[in-house]
């Protein structure tokens, strides 16, 4: 029943104001444009001093907070430990899954490859072939 007299009360305020005349209605307009107008000035006022804030906030952290922080005692106090902390426990799961045989047979592939390429910068008056043919072992190594 509150909700039939909330619909019956709604649309006899809604028949008053279509009972108003010309002038009237044109006034009650106006006023609610006017309170919408103010309404957004004011609303625009306050985005635009939020925005201010923001950036005095940015400018000041760049310009005060940030020149008496000490980087490097930061990193080495705070950073660096809790990077080794985080890295640790992977690196320590990823050397389990490496055997011994792997990683000489990964590093004596790098040693080689890292001698192949000293040879063609040391020696750049060697024939266009042997260059040639080191590249394609170059790529070849490369691709597997």
């Amino acid at each position: 029943m509150p909700a039939l007299n909330f619909y019956y009360n709604k649309t006899k305020t809604n028949m008053s104001k279509m009972d108003l005349s010309s002038d009237e209605k044109i006034d009650l307009i106006y006023d609610m444009l006017d309170k919408q107008e103010s309404r957004y000035k004011r609303n625009l006022i306050w985005k635009w001093i939020f925005r201010v804030i923001i950036l005095v906030f940015i400018v000041s952290f760049y310009t005060v907070i940030l020149p008496k922080l000490d980087i490097n005692k930061i990193i080495k106090e705070v950073i660096a430990p809790r990077m080794s902390q985080i890295i640790a426990p992977m690196a320590a799961e990823s050397m389990k899954s490496i055997s011994a045989d792997m990683l000489s047979g990964w590093l004596n592939w790098a040693s080689i490859n890292m001698t192949d390429i000293q040879n063609i910068q040391n020696n750049w008056w060697t024939d266009a072939s042997k260059k040639a043919e080191l590249l394609k072992r170059l790529k070849a190594m490369q691709n597997k």
